[in-house]
């Protein structure tokens, strides 16, 4: 049955609120006691078991993971026109999906084809866009996500399941952990357990030190840059109750964890993510990244010709997200870097969960400010997702870049989409602009401009923030 054309009720494409998605989605949302409720009843029923998959066998993990898709992509297709346009086009019906050869014949999902597709196109007409999300990525580019609240509830308890696998077990569920990011989690605990608090990454790093010495969190996750300003202010965060450092977001390597490790007192493991795949693969204590197997199944590919890479071969990561279907993923060209591992002798951390090396994701430039302090990329790249969360700016399949080419002048430049959201008018323009001056300092000159082309592409992906400077000078 064709369900695509749900125009009446909660999910109807004409509400107030599927209206407002098309703009931008709201990413604050207050909890409920219905959702501690929900959240408990997922808890009990699910959360053991999800525990245990970690050690079950591969072939168990495959046979579960192909019935999984089969479900995901009939659901795809009966209520999502952009993949029931899409396989269509290639003559392809889910029951035509009768083993991994077919899966693999299945076209490629893109950015543009989920920028140009949001919402009516993107969205099941069998959900509602109550939890929206937006991924700006390293690459620069805006892409709007609804998930369903299925999804978000599995996703809180991978979060829960992550600080036991990555601490060893010396976490528990009545650890809290302090959150450094963007925006926080839609809740802040499982219904009590494994409660969770925030902190804006705008947050000056004086103030952060006071609220983890007087809240002594047992887990931190954070961005390896704001990491790396902790580790300047001298904080021994063992000293802090802190148990494990959880980074994710940005490039960092085990190198560096390990010092960063030494001087902070703590273990550090890192965390493979996106908005649109969730958690992808986690480094367990030994240094293996595992992938998140019920989470995403993952393919490498030849990025040119698109097959499937052999053992230890670098390709291009693509995901099918296997839990979230309020927008669909499948066969997702993430674009990142990275090599699946042979699974032949068992990690030392007992998880059966397949193994990729560390992931060679976008690196972006640090800026420098006129007084010489130094602004991470990812800094640059976590106020650029502001523009939607604070600034309420329209950015739907806006491409950016934001080069810094001199100490006092930045260029924001921004590729409209063949369908933007809405203009960005001189209200957005001077909202931007006093973003980065609030960023870089208030002698800075800032220009917003609207090009038909990033003037910047190096290697083969493009960065979404640029430094010319010479950081020496």
């Amino acid at each position: 049955m064709d369900r695509t054309d749900a125009t009446e009720g909660p999910y109807s494409r004409n509400s107030e609120r599927w209206m407002e998605a098309k703009i931008g989605p709201d990413l604050i949302r207050a909890e409920t006691a219905s959702d501690h409720r929900k959240l408990r009843e997922r808890y009990d029923a699910d959360f053991d078991r999800m525990v245990a998959l970690r050690q079950a066998s591969i072939e168990a993990i495959r046979d579960w993971q192909f019935r999984r898709i089969q479900q995901i992509v009939a659901h795809a297709y009966e209520t999502v026109p952009l993949y029931r346009e899409k396989y269509r086009a290639v003559g392809f019906a889910p029951a035509d999906l009768r083993g991994w050869a077919d899966f693999e014949r299945l076209p490629f999902l893109t950015k543009d084809e989920l920028i140009a597709g949001w919402p009516d196109h993107s969205v099941s007409s069998m959900h509602d866009v109550e939890f929206m999300t937006t991924s700006s990525g390293s690459s620069g580019r805006f892409v709007y996500l609804a998930v369903s609240e299925n999804g978000v509830h599995f996703e809180n308890l991978q979060m829960a399941r992550q600080n036991i696998f990555q601490s060893g077990g010396q976490v528990g569920s009545a650890d809290a952990t302090l959150f450094i990011i963007t925006c926080p989690w839609w809740f802040s605990s499982t219904d009590g357990l494994f409660p969770q608090d925030f902190l804006s990454t705008r947050t000056p790093v004086a103030q952060a030190c006071r609220v983890i010495r007087e809240q002594r969190p047992s887990v931190i996750s954070l961005y390896p840059s704001y990491l790396r300003e902790l580790a300047r202010a001298h904080i021994h965060l063992s000293e802090c109750g802190v148990r494990l450092v959880i980074t994710h977001s940005e490039a960092s390597t085990r190198a560096e964890r390990l010092e960063l490790s030494h001087a902070l007192g703590v273990p550090i493991c890192d965390e493979y993510s996106s908005e649109e795949l969730i958690r992808i693969a986690l480094e367990c204590p030994f240094g293996s990244y595992h992938l998140e197997e019920d989470a995403c199944f993952l393919e490498i590919i030849d990025p040119d010709t698109g097959s499937r890479c052999a053992t230890d071969q670098m390709g291009e990561v693509v995901g099918t997200n296997l839990v979230n279907e309020a927008t669909p993923l499948i066969r997702y060209r993430q674009g990142d870097f990275a090599s699946a591992l042979g699974n032949e002798t068992r990690c030392r951390c007992g998880c059966t969960f397949g193994r990729i090396s560390q992931p060679m994701g976008r690196i972006g430039d640090s800026f420098v400010t006129q007084s010489g302090m130094i602004v991470p990329a990812g800094t640059i790249m976590d106020d650029a997702y502001n523009w939607v969360l604070e600034s309420r700016i329209p950015v739907n399949g806006i491409q950016y870049q934001i080069v810094q080419h001199a100490r006092d002048r930045v260029g924001v430049y921004l590729v409209p989409a063949a369908s933007p959201s809405g203009p960005i008018d001189h209200v957005a323009r001077e909202k931007i602009e006093a973003r980065m001056r609030g960023l870089l300092g208030d002698g800075v000159e800032v220009g917003v401009e609207i090009v038909a082309a990033i003037p910047y592409a190096r290697g083969t992906k493009t960065k979404a923030a640029i430094s010319l400077v010479d950081h020496d000078r």
